[in-house]
C-alpha cells in the first residue's frame, strides 16, 4: 500500500492528578578497620518535620483551598475516592506549616509595597466559619496593590491580602502603617476618610476616587430601570475608558498630555451636565443619590488629571477572581441597552444623548480617537488601537 495522504483529528483527553509515594533511601556506613562511629547523611528537611507531604503536596492543597476555594473537607472527600485518607485537620496543619515558610515572601512584598508612591485599596467581604454556632459570619479581606504597568513603570505589580474581622477604616489605617506612599486609589467608602487625617512624615494620604464605583452605579440604575440619563452617563464615562485605554502602557507624561487635552473637557462637561440633571429630577430618586454621590467625591475624581502615574479606575485583575462587575471599558458603547440598537451608528449614538440633554464637548469619540492617534503616532508611542463606538 500506498500513503497518499491522512486526516488528522484532535480531541481533549486528560489525565487526573496522580498522587505517588516517594521513597528516599540514607545507606548506613562504618569502617571495619577501626571502630569509628556509623556515617549517614542527614535527612533533608521538610515543611512538615516527620510528616508525609512532599512541598509539591502541599502546594496542591494550598492552590485547592485559596485557589480553587475546594475547602479542606472536600479536599478529603476526593483524596478519599483516590485511596488516600487525609482528615481536614491534617491538610489544615500542613498550610499553617507552609504559611509560617511563606511568611518571608509576604514581607518582602510588604516592603515593596511600603515603598511605593502610589497603591490602591479595596476591601470585600468573605464568610468566615464561626466555631460553635454552626454558622458563619462575615470577614473582610483587604486588598493592597501596587501596578505600575499603566504607565511603564519599573516596579512589577504587587497584590497583598490581609483579613480582618470588619470593614471599620481603623483596619485600613492599621495596615498602612508606616508606608510612605502619598497617593491611595479607592472607593467612595467613609472609612477611608480618617486616612487623610493621618499625621505622617509624608503628610496625610491624598485619596484618589475610584471611576469604577461611580460607574457601577448608573450600570446598575441603566439596567434595572432603564433610565435614558443614567444610560448616558455610563457612555460618557465609557469614553474616558476609550481615552485611557489608548495610552494605557504609555508614559506617565504623554497619558498626562492626553488627558489634559481630551479628557479635561470631558470631565468638565460630565460635571455640568450632572448638575443640571440634578436640578430637574426628583432629590429623593436614586438617580439624584447616584449624581449627588458623583458631586461630592468630584475632587477625588478628577484627580487623574493631574498626574500621569494615577488611574482612572481600579486594576481590574487584582481582586482575586474575574467576575464581571458591571461594564468594562469602551465595550459600555456595545452593551448598555439603550434606546438606539447594539450595532447603531456613532450619529444615532448622538441623538441618543442629545435625547438626555447631553452633547459632547466639541467632538465625538471617534473624532477624540484619531486626533489622540496622531498624537501618539507623533510622539513616537503608537499602539495598537481598538476603540469601538458599536
Amino acid at each position: 500500500m500506498t500513503k497518499i495522504g491522512e486526516d488528522v483529528s484532535k480531541r481533549l483527553d486528560v489525565i487526573p492528578a496522580q498522587w505517588r509515594v516517594l521513597v528516599k533511601r540514607r545507606p548506613k556506613y562504618i569502617c571495619r578497620r577501626c571502630s569509628g562511629p556509623v556515617v549517614q547523611a542527614h535527612a533533608p528537611e521538610h515543611v512538615v518535620p516527620g510528616g508525609l507531604p512532599t512541598e509539591a503536596a502541599i502546594a496542591h492543597v494550598i492552590v485547592s483551598k485559596f485557589g480553587d476555594h475546594t475547602p479542606f473537607y472536600r479536599q478529603s472527600e476526593i483524596y478519599a475516592r483516590r485511596g488516600i485518607r487525609l482528615d481536614r485537620a491534617t491538610l489544615g496543619n500542613w498550610s499553617g506549616r507552609a504559611c509560617f515558610h511563606l511568611q518571608p515572601i509576604a514581607d518582602h512584598m510588604r516592603r515593596h509595597l511600603a515603598a511605593a508612591d502610589r497603591l490602591f485599596m479595596d476591601e470585600t467581604m468573605a464568610p468566615v466559619l464561626d466555631p460553635g454556632r454552626g454558622q458563619t459570619k462575615k470577614g473582610y479581606f483587604w486588598a493592597i496593590v501596587s501596578d505600575d504597568r499603566g504607565h511603564s513603570g519599573p516596579s512589577p505589580p504587587i497584590v497583598l491580602f490581609r483579613y480582618a474581622p470588619s470593614r471599620s477604616g481603623a483596619f485600613a489605617e492599621q495596615f498602612l502603617d508606616g508606608f510612605r506612599g502619598r497617593f491611595l486609589q479607592c472607593d467612595a467608602y467613609d472609612g477611608y476618610d480618617r486616612l487623610t487625617e493621618v499625621a505622617r512624615l509624608q503628610g496625610p494620604w491624598t485619596l484618589v476616587h475610584c471611576w469604577s464605583h461611580l460607574r457601577r452605579r448608573f450600570v446598575k440604575l441603566a439596567r434595572n430601570s432603564k433610565s435614558p440619563i443614567a444610560e448616558a452617563a455610563v457612555r460618557h464615562i465609557a469614553q474616558l475608558y476609550a481615552i485611557e485605554a489608548m495610552v494605557r502602557g504609555a508614559s506617565r507624561d504623554i497619558r498626562l498630555a492626553a488627558r489634559k487635552e481630551h479628557s479635561l473637557a470631558l470631565v468638565a462637561a460630565l460635571k455640568m451636565w450632572f448638575e443640571k440633571q440634578l436640578s430637574m429630577i426628583s432629590s429623593g430618586s436614586t438617580l439624584a443619590d447616584d449624581i449627588r454621590y458623583a458631586l461630592n467625591h468630584w475632587r477625588g475624581l478628577t484627580r487623574f488629571l493631574e498626574h500621569g502615574r494615577l488611574e482612572l479606575g481600579r486594576v481590574d485583575d487584582w481582586r482575586g477572581d474575574r467576575r464581571s462587575r458591571g461594564f468594562t471599558g469602551p465595550a459600555a458603547f456595545a452593551s448598555c441597552r439603550c434606546r438606539s440598537s447594539r450595532h447603531s451608528s456613532v450619529s444615532s449614538r448622538r441623538s441618543s444623548n442629545r435625547a438626555c440633554g447631553f452633547t459632547a464637548p466639541g467632538f465625538h469619540l471617534s473624532h477624540q480617537a484619531f486626533a489622540l492617534d496622531r498624537s501618539l503616532r507623533r510622539a513616537g508611542m503608537r499602539k495598537s488601537l481598538r476603540v469601538s463606538c458599536r
